[in-house]
């Protein structure tokens, strides 16, 4: 890219960015989660523009030219979105399917399990009923007072 041409981008770059990166994020439905794919998408059409540049100059109108590259990059991103979304949403893995647990880890469960069952027949004998209560629904439905 010589001199002129690059003059010439950085023209188009200044004038039509605002409205490119407005036209851009109105395709991402305006949210803001999506501003720096927004910008992203700009980046992309003008580094497109940059191989492009004769036919974007012999152009009637440069800035529709550029909003069509910019419409089609901004849905070819969206839809890439939305599928790694999709994937990363979907509900089980294989592998959790298949996970084994390790047979030492199920022993020290089960014997967690009896010494805590053991002190809590204890502590239910030292309770009173009220008391009994307020362990059961304090600390085994785990709601507050």
């Amino acid at each position: 890219m010589n001199e002129e041409q690059q003059i010439t981008l950085d023209l188009l770059y200044s004038k039509y960015h605002r409205e490119l990166f407005h036209y851009s994020f109105s395709l991402f439905d305006c949210r803001h989660q999506y501003l720096q794919d927004a910008e992203d998408c700009v980046q992309d059409t003008f580094e497109k523009a940059m191989k492009n540049l004769d036919k974007i100059l012999k152009h009637e109108e440069p800035l529709k030219y550029l909003k069509l590259m910019c419409r089609n990059i901004t849905i070819t991103r969206r839809r890439d979105i939305h599928l790694h979304q999709r994937i990363l949403n979907y509900p089980k893995t294989i592998d959790e399917h298949f996970d084994i647990t390790d047979s030492k880890d199920i022993m020290m469960d089960w014997i967690i399990q009896q010494e805590n069952r053991a002190a809590k027949k204890a502590l239910m004998d030292v309770l009173t009923d009220k008391e009994k209560d307020v362990y059961h629904y304090y600390y085994e439905c785990n709601f507050t007072m």
